[in-house]
């Protein structure tokens, strides 16, 4: 847009400092080239469940199906975020 060249001179890691208590579920997701980021969700895991079971439409969905529903939701949204900000 404005014809401005950026360049990358460093790279930074933050602390992500997470104040629940509970067992929690994160799934992240990072994309590389003319933009980079990562996208990441981070779900309480009875909340993580109930998604997983509206999704799937199971009752009681097992750990490992939970964990493939919101690495799939990571998966989506990431998508979808860096189309966005790619249309930009």
């Amino acid at each position: 847009m404005t014809n401005a060249k950026a360049e990358k001179t460093s790279a930074a890691i933050s602390t992500l400092n997470i104040k629940e208590e509970g067992k929690l579920f994160c799934s992240s997701i990072g994309f590389y080239g003319d933009l980079d980021g990562i996208v990441m969700l981070i779900f309480p895991v009875e909340i993580a469940h109930q998604a997983c079971a509206l999704l799937l439409g199971e009752e009681n969905p097992n750990e490992e199906d939970t964990l493939d529903t919101i690495a799939e939701f990571v998966n989506i949204i990431g998508g979808r975020v860096k189309a966005i900000l790619s249309a930009n």
